[in-house]
Protein backbone atom coordinates (compact mmCIF):
# COMPACT_ATOMS: atom_id res chain seq x y z
CA UNK A 1 0.00 0.00 0.00
CA UNK A 2 1.05 3.65 -0.99
CA UNK A 3 0.44 7.07 0.72
CA UNK A 4 0.98 9.91 -1.10
CA UNK A 5 1.77 13.10 0.53
CA UNK A 6 -1.53 14.82 0.99
CA UNK A 7 -0.60 17.89 2.81
CA UNK A 8 2.85 19.38 1.59
CA UNK A 9 2.13 22.60 0.11
CA UNK A 10 -0.34 23.50 3.28
CA UNK A 11 1.19 22.06 6.59
CA UNK A 12 4.57 22.33 5.29
CA UNK A 13 6.78 23.07 1.59
CA UNK A 14 5.98 20.86 -1.36
CA UNK A 15 9.55 21.56 -2.93
CA UNK A 16 12.03 19.61 -2.16
CA UNK A 17 14.83 22.07 -1.41
CA UNK A 18 12.62 24.43 -0.11
CA UNK A 19 11.60 22.09 2.60
CA UNK A 20 15.29 20.83 3.08
CA UNK A 21 16.12 24.42 3.74
CA UNK A 22 13.11 24.92 5.73
CA UNK A 23 14.32 22.13 8.60
CA UNK A 24 18.06 22.99 7.98
CA UNK A 25 17.30 26.42 9.50
CA UNK A 26 15.06 24.65 12.21
CA UNK A 27 17.28 22.51 13.73
CA UNK A 28 19.44 23.62 16.27
CA UNK A 29 23.30 23.79 15.83
CA UNK A 30 25.95 22.14 18.31
CA UNK A 31 23.19 20.54 20.21
CA UNK A 32 24.12 17.23 21.53
CA UNK A 33 21.37 14.40 20.64
CA UNK A 34 20.29 11.97 23.34
CA UNK A 35 18.24 8.44 23.12
CA UNK A 36 14.89 8.49 24.67
CA UNK A 37 12.25 6.48 24.76
CA UNK A 38 9.30 8.35 23.47
CA UNK A 39 8.54 12.04 22.52
CA UNK A 40 5.43 14.50 22.27
CA UNK A 41 5.68 16.53 19.23
CA UNK A 42 3.08 19.03 17.66
CA UNK A 43 1.42 18.89 14.11
CA UNK A 44 0.80 22.18 13.08
CA UNK A 45 1.75 23.87 10.41
CA UNK A 46 6.01 24.47 10.72
CA UNK A 47 5.41 28.17 9.90
CA UNK A 48 3.77 28.55 13.48
CA UNK A 49 4.83 25.26 15.70
CA UNK A 50 8.31 25.37 14.12
CA UNK A 51 10.69 26.45 16.94
CA UNK A 52 9.00 23.25 19.11
CA UNK A 53 9.18 20.83 16.31
CA UNK A 54 13.28 22.01 16.15
CA UNK A 55 13.67 21.57 20.26
CA UNK A 56 12.44 18.14 20.43
CA UNK A 57 14.10 17.24 16.98
CA UNK A 58 17.48 18.66 17.48
CA UNK A 59 17.39 16.92 20.93
CA UNK A 60 16.82 13.45 20.20
CA UNK A 61 18.24 10.56 18.13
CA UNK A 62 16.01 8.87 15.36
CA UNK A 63 16.57 5.63 15.53
CA UNK A 64 16.08 2.54 12.83
CA UNK A 65 12.38 2.42 14.00
CA UNK A 66 9.63 4.99 15.08
CA UNK A 67 5.89 4.21 15.99
CA UNK A 68 4.08 7.50 15.48
CA UNK A 69 0.86 7.58 17.62
CA UNK A 70 -1.12 10.30 16.58
CA UNK A 71 -4.90 11.46 16.56
CA UNK A 72 -7.71 10.71 14.30
CA UNK A 73 -8.85 14.46 14.04
CA UNK A 74 -11.68 12.77 12.06
CA UNK A 75 -12.80 10.08 13.81
CA UNK A 76 -13.40 8.15 10.80
CA UNK A 77 -12.55 4.30 10.91
CA UNK A 78 -11.77 2.04 14.42
CA UNK A 79 -10.64 4.22 17.64
CA UNK A 80 -7.40 2.48 16.90
CA UNK A 81 -5.70 2.27 13.27
CA UNK A 82 -2.81 0.99 12.23
CA UNK A 83 -1.33 1.57 8.62
CA UNK A 84 0.54 -2.42 8.65
CA UNK A 85 2.39 -2.24 5.25
CA UNK A 86 3.75 -0.46 2.16
CA UNK A 87 5.25 3.02 2.18
CA UNK A 88 4.58 6.64 2.45
CA UNK A 89 5.48 9.79 0.74
CA UNK A 90 6.87 12.91 1.13
CA UNK A 91 8.40 15.87 -0.76
CA UNK A 92 11.79 13.70 0.48
CA UNK A 93 11.22 10.54 -0.64
CA UNK A 94 9.62 7.54 0.51
CA UNK A 95 9.47 5.86 4.00
CA UNK A 96 9.09 2.13 4.45
CA UNK A 97 6.59 0.90 6.80
CA UNK A 98 8.28 -1.77 9.13
CA UNK A 99 5.80 -4.77 9.01
CA UNK A 100 7.13 -6.48 11.25
CA UNK A 101 6.53 -4.10 14.35
CA UNK A 102 3.37 -4.07 13.03
CA UNK A 103 2.29 -7.39 12.59
CA UNK A 104 3.65 -7.58 16.00
CA UNK A 105 1.11 -5.16 17.66
CA UNK A 106 -1.45 -6.43 16.00
CA UNK A 107 -1.24 -9.72 17.21
CA UNK A 108 -0.23 -8.23 20.39
CA UNK A 109 -3.34 -6.21 20.99
CA UNK A 110 -6.87 -6.90 21.50
CA UNK A 111 -8.19 -3.51 20.38
CA UNK A 112 -5.60 -2.29 16.95
CA UNK A 113 -6.91 -2.79 13.52
CA UNK A 114 -5.96 -2.71 9.93
CA UNK A 115 -7.47 0.56 8.25
CA UNK A 116 -5.57 2.76 5.63
CA UNK A 117 -8.92 4.73 5.34
CA UNK A 118 -8.82 6.71 8.36
CA UNK A 119 -4.85 7.42 7.62
CA UNK A 120 -5.79 9.00 4.06
CA UNK A 121 -6.74 12.47 4.98
CA UNK A 122 -5.41 12.59 8.49
CA UNK A 123 -2.10 15.06 8.51
CA UNK A 124 -0.69 14.72 12.16
CA UNK A 125 1.56 11.56 10.81
CA UNK A 126 2.48 12.69 7.44
CA UNK A 127 3.90 16.16 9.13
CA UNK A 128 6.09 14.59 11.21
CA UNK A 129 8.33 12.49 7.85
CA UNK A 130 10.32 15.20 6.88
CA UNK A 131 11.70 15.48 9.93
CA UNK A 132 12.87 11.71 10.99
CA UNK A 133 13.50 11.28 6.93
CA UNK A 134 15.93 14.72 7.40
CA UNK A 135 17.53 13.17 10.16
CA UNK A 136 17.78 9.69 9.56
CA UNK A 137 16.82 8.69 5.60
CA UNK A 138 16.34 5.54 6.30
CA UNK A 139 13.84 5.59 9.24
CA UNK A 140 10.91 3.20 9.18
CA UNK A 141 7.72 4.00 10.43
CA UNK A 142 4.74 2.23 12.25
CA UNK A 143 1.90 5.06 11.86
CA UNK A 144 -1.02 4.24 14.57
CA UNK A 145 -4.16 6.53 14.91
CA UNK A 146 -5.99 6.78 17.95
CA UNK A 147 -9.33 8.11 19.59
CA UNK A 148 -10.65 8.62 22.73
CA UNK A 149 -12.32 5.46 24.51
CA UNK A 150 -11.49 3.69 27.90
CA UNK A 151 -8.91 3.63 30.18
CA UNK A 152 -8.97 -0.60 28.82
CA UNK A 153 -7.95 0.04 25.00
CA UNK A 154 -5.26 2.94 26.24
CA UNK A 155 -3.40 0.08 28.47
CA UNK A 156 -3.65 -2.63 25.99
CA UNK A 157 -2.20 -0.17 23.48
CA UNK A 158 0.72 0.84 26.11
CA UNK A 159 1.21 -2.98 26.95
CA UNK A 160 1.35 -3.47 23.10
CA UNK A 161 4.43 -1.13 22.61
CA UNK A 162 5.51 -1.40 25.64
CA UNK A 163 6.38 -5.90 24.11
CA UNK A 164 7.85 -4.04 20.86
CA UNK A 165 10.20 -2.06 23.55
CA UNK A 166 11.53 -4.98 24.81
CA UNK A 167 12.21 -6.83 21.92
CA UNK A 168 13.86 -4.45 19.80
CA UNK A 169 15.18 -1.87 22.75
CA UNK A 170 16.70 1.44 21.48
CA UNK A 171 15.87 0.60 18.08
CA UNK A 172 12.35 1.77 18.32
CA UNK A 173 11.11 5.45 19.44
CA UNK A 174 7.62 5.68 20.48
CA UNK A 175 6.56 9.39 19.28
CA UNK A 176 3.46 10.94 20.31
CA UNK A 177 1.88 13.83 18.71
CA UNK A 178 -0.44 16.66 20.01
CA UNK A 179 -1.86 20.32 20.17
CA UNK A 180 -2.64 21.79 23.16
CA UNK A 181 -5.22 24.46 24.15
CA UNK A 182 -6.91 25.45 20.70
CA UNK A 183 -9.10 28.95 20.09
CA UNK A 184 -8.78 30.76 23.79
CA UNK A 185 -6.43 33.63 24.43
CA UNK A 186 -3.37 33.77 25.01
CA UNK A 187 -3.59 34.24 28.66
CA UNK A 188 -6.21 31.11 28.78
CA UNK A 189 -3.79 28.68 26.66
CA UNK A 190 -0.60 29.28 28.54
CA UNK A 191 -3.10 29.28 31.78
CA UNK A 192 -4.85 25.64 30.51
CA UNK A 193 -1.32 24.49 29.13
CA UNK A 194 0.60 25.15 32.43
CA UNK A 195 -1.74 22.56 33.91
CA UNK A 196 -1.00 19.72 31.84
CA UNK A 197 2.44 20.24 31.02
CA UNK A 198 3.51 19.95 34.58
CA UNK A 199 2.15 16.50 34.94
CA UNK A 200 4.59 15.57 32.28
CA UNK A 201 7.42 16.46 34.88
CA UNK A 202 6.14 13.23 36.44
CA UNK A 203 4.45 11.03 33.74
CA UNK A 204 1.08 10.81 36.07
CA UNK A 205 -1.27 9.64 33.10
CA UNK A 206 -4.30 9.47 35.43
CA UNK A 207 -3.47 13.12 36.64
CA UNK A 208 -3.45 14.40 33.47
CA UNK A 209 -6.94 12.34 32.13
CA UNK A 210 -8.21 14.12 35.35
CA UNK A 211 -7.28 18.05 34.63
CA UNK A 212 -8.12 17.37 31.35
CA UNK A 213 -11.56 16.22 32.10
CA UNK A 214 -11.80 18.60 35.14
CA UNK A 215 -11.13 21.55 33.63
CA UNK A 216 -12.48 20.65 29.89
CA UNK A 217 -9.25 21.39 28.00
CA UNK A 218 -8.85 20.85 24.53
CA UNK A 219 -5.96 18.66 23.96
CA UNK A 220 -6.45 16.51 20.95
CA UNK A 221 -4.00 13.96 20.80
CA UNK A 222 -4.28 13.20 24.50
CA UNK A 223 -5.29 9.34 23.99
CA UNK A 224 -2.10 9.05 22.14
CA UNK A 225 -0.22 11.11 24.82
CA UNK A 226 -1.53 8.77 27.70
CA UNK A 227 -0.34 5.37 25.44
CA UNK A 228 2.98 6.83 24.96
CA UNK A 229 3.74 7.65 28.75
CA UNK A 230 2.04 4.25 30.22
CA UNK A 231 4.03 2.43 27.29
CA UNK A 232 7.27 4.38 28.38
CA UNK A 233 6.73 3.60 31.86
CA UNK A 234 6.38 0.23 31.28
CA UNK A 235 10.05 -0.02 29.96
CA UNK A 236 11.48 2.12 32.67
CA UNK A 237 10.79 5.70 31.61
CA UNK A 238 11.18 8.01 35.04
CA UNK A 239 10.39 11.31 34.05
CA UNK A 240 9.33 13.88 31.28
CA UNK A 241 11.79 16.66 30.44
CA UNK A 242 9.61 19.59 28.94
CA UNK A 243 11.51 21.37 26.26
CA UNK A 244 9.73 24.00 24.74
CA UNK A 245 6.08 25.46 24.54
CA UNK A 246 5.05 28.41 22.79
CA UNK A 247 1.60 29.26 21.23
CA UNK A 248 0.68 30.31 17.57
CA UNK A 249 0.32 34.39 18.75
CA UNK A 250 3.70 34.38 19.18
CA UNK A 251 4.17 33.90 15.31
CA UNK A 252 1.50 35.80 14.10
CA UNK A 253 1.06 38.50 16.60
CA UNK A 254 -2.58 38.11 17.04
CA UNK A 255 -3.23 36.89 21.10
CA UNK A 256 -7.65 36.55 21.05
CA UNK A 257 -7.59 33.06 19.58
CA UNK A 258 -4.12 30.42 19.40
CA UNK A 259 -3.21 27.04 19.75
CA UNK A 260 -0.62 26.17 22.30
CA UNK A 261 2.30 23.64 21.11
CA UNK A 262 4.93 21.73 23.71
CA UNK A 263 7.88 19.50 22.92
CA UNK A 264 8.21 16.79 25.57
CA UNK A 265 11.11 13.85 25.54
CA UNK A 266 10.36 10.85 28.29
CA UNK A 267 13.31 9.07 29.40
Amino acid sequence: MFRQAKFAGDFYPSDVFTLQDFIRNLLLEGVSRERVRGAIVPHAGYIFAGKVYAEVYSRIEIPAKVVLLAPNHKGEGPLSSIWDKGTWETPLGKVRVNEDIADALLSYSRFLEVDMRSHEEEYSIEVQLPFLQYINPRVEIVPILLSPSDYEMYQDLADALSNIGKEWGEKVLFLATTDFTKYQSQEEAVQNDSLTMEIFEHLDDLLLLERIAHNQIDMCGYVPVIVNILACKALGAKKGEILSYSTSGEVTGYYDEVVGYGGIIIK
